[in-house]
């Protein structure tokens, strides 16, 4: 196996600590690099260097210096020993073998459970091209926009380019790569690298990815999944894993380029009744130059959008230019073989989320043919005709009542750059009136806008944002340093957050490994917390976003998020706003899909400290001076026991990532606390989805007597803000102290109580007898699945506990645990028939057997098939197996039901949305865990509490007992 090489470090550079200096990031960044380069030689990979004349000998004699050196160096690395507790490792850049071109330097903070870089990318390529020749996947050297002119050599290579050159069946019917995403190894083999971690001999996982190709070309076409690796190996090995159904595929650019010239031909038939309603065209006017295929051009002769005269400029974009939104293809009850998708228009403005127009298709694309598509539905102002000739002929014979919806701009002076992104050079200009002051956009908002309108440019059109210059204050009097330089220590503490090499982070007593996965985000593993270890693995597993309306696209919009990646939907994050300034922000290796290739996220997660729960205030305290002038409490005249105070300021380790899914913003929290707590939280933003409203569509709201049935009504414009509901859905696997664990469950109770009729109910102080305890619990232990399986119940709350088994010969009064405290619990308000591809929506946890043949309750499919889901999470229980003494999972679900409002204009807040469940222990240890912490204070006098107290510059972690 392949060994990976590491350089140590400079003295002074062995630790990341917050906070770094704000606006010093990218400076130390490059330090740490360059500094890197300088101790570390690198073998293997052809050094960019200025010509220089050398004889044959002494080429030949460098040559053979440098082998020397680099064997030497060799040896010498694979002898030294590492010492994680004090020794901060960063990889060195070395790559892989070389190709045929100069491979990108890796970046050295990547870990094992990262998605792929780009020569891993490629290895899993040129590996399934020995088994599948013509495969079609992006090419970094040919693909990539700053790519060079390619030559005739690379036409015969089956690239992404060379792909887009065909005409659409040709590329509907070509075998293609879907996606590359990391396959995590298999809990034994991780449990494995954390022990040998732990024990301060680290070894190195085998690295293996997931690959994911449509094979259209065999017959039937299906989908195949294949694991591709070692990816440390030159030749990795190809083993095809599981195959799916065609019909189950997430859409892609390729079948969505598709659809917009399709959609291209049945727009342009309409254009005139489009242009008389909603003074807009299309915004094609003629398909592609892939659709070589016949078709009858007998719309209007000038494009509203495309015509210049009619496209007048607009701040806000293109409001005369209509584009198309889509919902999830979906296979159906009805059609269980047939692939549809309902697609909606809506203004090429900023944000064109909330602009739709009441013009919606339903189109039927299973065939790889697009000359075989045809349209369903459409849907129009209320009213569904089952074709385009039907509407058209309604409408041509004067008998369609069409009522006028022209452009209503809903932010007038809104959604443009605020007064502090300038410098006072560069301030637009200013118009005042009687009324208000507005500050002008300096660009008009088009250019935020994809002139290329695709399915990956829909995507990027959220995360789009400038970037103009940050104001500073020029008052002599004021000084910003001053200012950050009071207020940081009170909210940072240096020295604390270590990133080690292979993503892993040591905070306090926490130690654990960090990363991105493409599908799911966030996630944890090896959780140890005081060399204990607590958590396998965590992180989120599944969104989604259920809503229903008047007009079928709302009906139809259940959306499964990981079919497009919340992980390679991930956001960049803003310093300042996102997170603070002082953060630590790591980049994000990720192949989004193999259509676009390898990314790279430069701010995909920030980790920093700070003051939580309650925000800036303290975990914990207690004040016992007397609040009488005599100075005497508790009935004694001594103050030794009465005149003190004590607390502990509330910080945490905050990891935070955010993740852009088409028209929600979610931002995913894990915090680590000193008390031994992990929180979980997710605080949904971003735009919400309206539905216009005309006279025809609220005939469809019956039997619904309230018009604004399915949400309220705006107050500006004829649309309603759409209800819906958010399930987030967690994987934890918990191994408290060990694998073995069982699960227990604290029902508390109290008056009335039904179980038992012989006792009575009295008020406080009242005696009868035979009186029932006002409150009391019971303890149930679920020995399989079926038997934890919880819906909540208010009137009987419940604690879940998951504990250490205990060994024979031990004597315990209280079992060694981990509590589950949901705060974001809701229960799902649909039908099972409706959840069948999110069935565990149903209940608000399930504890299942631990299996590496069920890493995840949802898939990338599930979001397309929902009547016959890839993964149907139903079945991890059906065979109920044993849950006691066992390796258990957690699957926890929170959310909401978003009842939009016009404050959720133009952005949902994030204040009052936070979700969030912890993980606590119970009975782990002797006492609460930050009892020593370094931040703890005691006082015995008054006037110290009033005054506060001086951080300490020096302090060493207390160990913690175990019970």
């Amino acid at each position: 196996m392949q060994k990976v090489k590491y350089s140590k470090l400079p003295e002074e550079l062995t630790e990341i600590d917050a906070p770094l200096s704000s606006g010093t990031s990218e400076e130390n960044t490059a330090q740490h690099s360059q500094g890197q380069t300088e101790v570390g030689v690198q073998c293997g990979r052809e050094e960019m260097s200025k010509p220089a004349n050398y004889t044959v000998a002494q080429a030949i004699g460098l040559a053979a210096f440098t082998l020397v050196i680099c064997i030497t160096l060799a040896i010498t690395m694979n002898k030294t020993t590492w010492n994680p507790d004090t020794e901060p490792y960063l990889p060195s850049t070395e790559g892989g073998p070389s190709r045929d071109y100069d491979q990108p330097v890796e970046e050295t903070s990547s870990g094992p459970f990262d998605e792929l870089s780009t020569v891993e990318y490629v290895k899993v390529v040129h590996a399934l091209r020995t088994h599948i020749p013509d495969l079609y996947a992006f090419e970094p050297e040919l693909d990539h926009p700053e790519s060079p002119a390619t030559n005739e050599s690379h036409f015969n290579v089956y690239s992404r380019s060379r792909l887009s050159a065909l005409s659409w069946t040709e590329q509907l019917r070509s075998n293609s790569l879907w996606s590359v995403t990391v396959q995590v190894p298999d809990k034994i083999s991780r449990s494995k690298f954390f022990t040998a971690l732990l024990q301060q001999q680290p070894e190195l996982l085998d690295r293996y990815a997931r690959a994911t190709v449509f094979h259209a070309g065999s017959s039937p076409p299906e989908i195949r999944e294949y694991i591709v690796g070692p990816l440390s190996e030159t030749d990795c090995e190809v083993v095809p894993d599981r195959v799916i159904g065609y019909n189950k595929r997430p859409l892609g650019e390729t079948e969505y380029g598709a659809l917009l010239d399709f959609l291209t031909i049945q727009t342009a038939r309409l254009d005139p009744l489009i242009q008389q309603t909603y003074k807009a065209s299309f915004f094609k006017a003629v398909p592609s130059d892939k659709w070589r295929y016949d078709f009858n051009q007998t719309g209007s002769a000038e494009n509203r959008c495309q015509h210049g005269s009619l496209n007048l400029p607009h701040p806000r974009g293109n409001p005369n230019c209509l584009i198309p939104t889509f919902a999830s293809p979906l296979v159906t009850k009805a059609d269980p073989n047939a692939r549809r998708i309902w697609l909606r228009l809506v203004r090429q403005v900023a944000p064109f989320i909330q602009y739709p127009v009441d013009l919606q298709f339903e189109i039927d694309h299973t065939s790889l043919d697009p000359t075989k598509w045809k349209v369903v539905h459409i849907w129009f102002q209320g009213q569904t005709y089952e074709s385009v000739e039907q509407l058209l002929k309604l409408y041509k014979s004067g008998s369609l009542r069409v009522t006028p919806s022209p452009f209503v701009d809903m932010y007038p002076g809104q959604l443009e750059p605020g007064p502090s992104q300038f410098e006072s050079a560069d301030m637009p200009p200013m118009t005042t009136s009687s009324h208000h002051t507005n500050i002008q956009s300096v660009h008009q908002s088009n250019a935020a806008l994809p002139k290329r309108f695709s399915l990956n440019s829909l995507r990027s059109l959220w995360t789009k944002q400038r970037k103009l210059k940050r104001s500073t204050n020029t008052d002599p009097a004021y000084s910003v340093k001053a200012e950050t330089e009071t207020i940081r220590p009170r909210l940072f503490k240096t020295n604390r957050i270590h990133l080690m090499r292979n993503r892993r982070v040591r905070y306090q007593h926490w130690d654990f490994h960090l990363t991105m996965h493409r599908d799911s985000g966030l996630r944890l593993y090896g959780v140890h917390f005081a060399g204990q270890s607590l958590l396998a693995e965590a992180g989120l597993d599944e969104t989604v976003t259920a809503y229903w309306g008047s007009s079928p696209f709302m009906q139809t919009m259940t959306s499964l998020e990981s079919m497009f990646g919340v992980g390679a939907m991930s956001s960049e994050l803003s310093p300042g706003v996102d997170c603070p300034q002082e953060s630590i922000f790591l980049s994000v290796p990720m192949v989004p899909n193999a259509e676009i290739g390898p990314q790279k996220l430069r701010n995909g997660i920030c980790l920093f400290e700070w003051l939580v729960d309650p925000s800036g205030g303290p975990l914990r305290r207690h004040f016992e001076f007397p609040v009488t002038s005599s100075g005497t409490s508790g009935g004694t005249q001594s103050v030794d026991h009465t005149h003190f105070a004590s607390g502990l300021a509330a910080r945490a380790l905050v990891v935070r990532a955010v993740s852009s899914l088409f028209n929600y913003d979610y931002v995913f929290d894990i915090l680590f606390h000193e008390s031994g707590v992990i929180e979980f939280a997710v605080s949904p933003t971003g735009y919400v989805h309206v539905d216009p409203v005309t006279n025809h569509s609220l005939l469809s709201l019956l039997p619904w007597t309230a018009e604004h049935a399915f949400g309220f009504l705006s107050d500006r414009v004829p649309i309603y803000f759409v209800l819906h509901q958010h399930f987030f859905h967690y994987k934890l696997d918990l191994d408290v102290l060990g694998t073995e664990n069982f699960i227990k469950v604290i029902e508390t109770h109290g008056q009335p109580d039904h179980l038992s009729s012989n006792c009575v109910n009295v008020s406080p102080g009242e005696t009868k007898g035979l009186e029932c305890p006002a409150v009391w619990m019971s303890v149930f232990q679920p020995r399989n699945e079926l038997e934890a399986q919880f819906v909540n119940k208010f009137e009987r709350p419940k604690q879940y506990l998951i504990c250490k088994s205990i060994l024979p010969g031990e004597t315990k009064k209280n079992e060694r645990c981990l509590r589950l405290d949901n705060r974001g619990m809701i229960k799902s308000l649909f039908s099972d028939e409706h959840t069948k591809s999110f069935a565990w929506s149903r209940h608000q946890l399930i504890v299942t057997r631990q299996h590496d043949t069920e890493p995840r309750a949802s898939s990338i499919f599930n979001g397309v098939d929902i009547v016959d889901p890839v993964v149907d999470f139903a079945r991890f229980s059906q065979d109920n197996e044993s849950i006691y003494n066992e390796d258990v999972v957690l699957w926890v679900t929170v959310g909401n039901v978003h009842l939009p409002r016009q404050e959720d204009l133009p952005n949902t807040v994030t204040t009052g949305g936070r979700l969030a469940f912890f993980i606590q222990p119970h009975n782990l240890f002797e006492h609460s865990p930050d009892a020593h912490s370094c931040d703890r204070v005691y006082t015995r006098r008054l006037e110290q509490w009033l005054t506060g107290f001086h951080d300490t510059s020096h302090c060493v972690l207390t160990p913690l007992s175990i019970m």
